[in-house]
């Protein structure tokens, strides 16, 4: 196997930043990529990304004869956390916001198509899969979160390899 070119191939910043830009308009959005001290700041959704093995499903042949993977299985975690409000009419901020996630990971693929500017160099290649959304309470943080979690593959559009 060939090693791929770092430079081209940032696909765990490539996701993480675009779902970033993609969640982030009203909210506060923290990945490994800006998380210095984030963990009293709520609302919030935390991104995390897993790139895993190339496909082997598609292989692009380059200029300097090497052969390159361009589609790896991903999964990513969006993390939803809020402080619970013990006023039950004024308590609707958590389902709103996971469903406010959740909503942008179901066009999150299509998005990442037609979307250059977050995504110059990646794109996802279907929408995401559905893995779980487990719910926990942490009274001594004093935060309710839900993790969203997705697996899909990405793919390295063609005009990066130039």
């Amino acid at each position: 196997m060939t090693e791929q070119p770092d430079s081209l191939l940032e696909l765990r910043g490539a996701l993480e930043a675009g779902a970033a830009a993609l969640v982030s308009d009203t909210l506060k959005t923290f990945t490994r990529l800006n998380a210095v001290v984030f963990q009293k700041d709520t609302p919030r959704v935390e991104i995390k990304v897993t790139i895993g093995s190339a496909t082997g499903h598609k292989k692009v042949l380059q200029h300097d004869a090497l052969v390159r993977f361009d589609q790896f299985n991903f999964t990513i975690a969006f993390t939803a956390v809020t402080r619970p409000n013990p006023n039950a009419t004024q308590n609707n901020l958590h389902p709103d916001l996971v469903a406010r996630v959740g909503n942008m990971a179901q066009t999150f693929a299509q998005t990442t198509w037609t979307d250059t500017t977050n995504f110059p160099r990646h794109y996802v290649a279907e929408a995401l899969r559905d893995a779980g959304r487990p719910n926990t309470l942490k009274p001594e943080q004093g935060v309710e979160q839900t993790t969203l979690n997705y697996s899909g593959i990405i793919c390295v559009r063609p005009g990066a390899w130039t």
